[in-house]
């Protein structure tokens, strides 16, 4: 590429090759003794500090939860949130993950405690910020050319296409009748193609509570014993003391 090796770390068909591009710099020192470091790019070696994308992310989380507690920790979810819902299909052309983490900057709404809820309004307004323009800008680096190549790249639109399609999916949930746990999570299982992973969530919850049942059977039985990692069992450790379990259920 013009400023980075490109790696791919996938092999699949030509259009779904996965990969990830490190950019090529160069350092050295000045008359002056001072470290001096350039990116390559098409016309020649520019200056550029390789640790500037991270720093500006790290102050921009503290500065986002210190106006508002848990803000900044949201933006990360948020960014994560799109980043899978963009990677969700193979034969989806999605924009890098540097410009989807501009457009959550640009677009990221007011907390919400419900994760949701704050997804669902970020998709809405990254669906009318690129209604009006496709142009994303790079906010760590100010001073360089835009991140994307023209005023419409094609993975741009296709990310606008697909976010309306989401959008249209995540609204039905505002109908009466859909109004419960199984549209929504049909609805979740669209949008980011994660077939079975409530099922998954339910087992798990089912292995936790029948563990927990269990425990709860040793303690009031008079047979409980703790060993030395502190877990209760039938047998080792030290005998605990009879009592009862008065707790919510299982």
């Amino acid at each position: 590429m013009t400023n980075a090796v490109r790696v791919f770390y996938k092999e699949e068909d030509d259009d779904q090759r996965q990969h990830i591009d490190i950019p090529v710099y160069r350092r050295f020192e000045d008359r002056d003794g001072n470290v001096v470091r350039e990116l390559a790019s098409q016309d020649g070696w520019v200056l550029s500090d390789p640790t500037q994308v991270n720093t500006w992310f790290n102050d921009r989380v503290v500065d986002l939860n210190n106006s508002v507690e848990g803000k900044g920790t949201q933006f990360c979810h948020l960014i994560q949130l799109l980043k899978r819902f963009c990677r969700s299909r193979d034969n989806w052309d999605m924009p890098s993950g540097m410009k989807l983490t501009m457009l959550v900057a640009e677009c990221q709404p007011s907390y919400n405690g419900r994760i949701d809820k704050a997804f669902m309004s970020l998709l809405d307004a990254v669906s009318v910020r690129l209604a009006s323009d496709k142009v994303i800008r790079n906010l760590a680096h100010p001073d360089r050319p835009e991140l994307t190549r023209t005023d419409s790249d094609s993975n741009v639109e296709e990310l606008a296409d697909k976010i309306e399609e989401a959008l249209v999916e995540l609204q039905m949930l505002d109908e009466s009748e859909k109004h419960n746990e199984r549209a929504a999570r049909k609805a979740w299982d669209w949008i980011f193609k994660s077939d079975g992973y409530f099922r998954q969530y339910d087992e798990e919850k089912c292995e936790a509570r029948a563990r927990r049942k269990e425990r709860v059977g040793l303690i009031n039985s008079g047979n409980a014993h703790t060993n030395s990692l502190g877990v209760i069992c039938a047998t080792g450790g030290s005998k605990n003391s009879e009592h009862k379990f008065y707790g919510e259920d299982y």
